[in-house]
């Protein structure tokens, strides 16, 4: 193992392969940043696949294929890819439980593995005690799962630290550009690319964020609403914001019992329901549109907005 001076703070696993062709392949646990390097790869132009979109850059086309154990048309497509572009990544979490067929079936296949803190994946998707335990186990296991396959197999790769790297965009550009055979000393361009890479990573965000709050309004009237709204992972009450006709007019703590939530297994918690009464200031009127939406949220609950008759 090395870290030569071109790829500083990866450790270097294998011989590199002398060859123009090869697919560079991403490997982590979910949440654990592997989203940073696909869209940096996207930045400096290297093809992520026909249905790889920002802000993950997840090829759905040959994931699915893989994941439904659809082998032969996962070969044709990588076939396909190949003979489409010399050089092309794949990054897919849930793809570390087929790595074998991976490497059986790509071209010159050159990894990156990244590995980043465990308590740091895990509170990202929950936040109390006992889940936030069971999550460092699964991303235990499937860091093991990773090291396992590093040492039966014979390749060419590098293990990162998610944690050095995401301080210094720039340098990790540079890494990639060489890795993908595109060196590029363009400072306009890099520039760019790590713009890019922002921007995806807001996206990221937004869109995670959006997924770990949830919630359904069932009624809304003249004289109030009701419904229930929860963060995944978390039996903590959330907050959400009343709107008519887009104009926010009111907020509540979704803290009220729903064991009709509770028992259809959706959320831990009962204690997720919310009730909201208009005052004669902001009651609406027939034909107004009233939303509810978790309070850090761009998105509505599910059956918002209703229109009151």
């Amino acid at each position: 193992m090395q870290s030569s001076r071109e790829y500083q703070n990866w450790i270097e696993l294998g011989t590199p392969t002398t060859s123009s062709k090869r697919t560079i392949v991403i490997v982590g646990c979910g949440r654990s940043g592997t989203s940073m390097y696909s869209a940096s790869l996207n930045a400096i132009g290297v093809f992520l696949g026909d249905r790889a979109k920002e802000p993950q850059f997840e090829d759905s086309r040959l994931s699915y294929a893989i994941e439904s154990h659809k082998f032969e048309e996962a070969r044709r497509i990588i076939s396909e890819y190949n003979n489409r572009y010399d050089v092309w990544a794949f990054k897919r979490p849930s793809t570390k439980e087929h790595l074998d067929f991976l490497h059986e079936s790509l071209r010159n296949p050159v990894y990156i593995f990244l590995f980043r803190d465990l308590a740091a994946i895990a509170t990202r998707s929950v936040s109390d005690a006992e889940p936030l335990i069971k999550k460092i186990d699964q991303n235990l296991r499937d860091y093991q799962r990773i090291l396992s396959f590093i040492k039966r197999s014979n390749l060419h790769g590098f293990i990162c630290s998610f944690e050095k790297e995401k301080e210094d965009k720039l340098e990790l550009i540079k890494k990639l550009e060489l890795l993908a055979l595109k060196r590029n000393e363009a400072p306009r361009s890099r520039s760019k690319a790590i713009d890019s890479i922002s921007t995806c990573k807001r996206k990221y965000l937004e869109d995670y964020s959006n997924a770990l709050l949830f919630g359904y309004l069932d009624s809304a009237s003249i004289n109030g609403i009701s419904g229930w709204a929860a963060k995944r992972g978390s039996s903590q009450p959330v907050q959400i914001l009343i709107d008519i006709n887009g104009r926010t007019v009111g907020t509540s703590e979704a803290n009220l019992p729903r064991d009709d939530v509770l028992k259809s297994g959706v959320h831990s918690s009962a204690l997720c329901g919310f009730e909201f009464k208009f005052d004669i200031e902001t009651q609406p009127r027939p034909g107004d549109t009233v939303s509810v939406k978790i309070a850090d949220q761009s998105n509505q609950v599910s059956n918002s907005p209703i229109k009151i008759h």
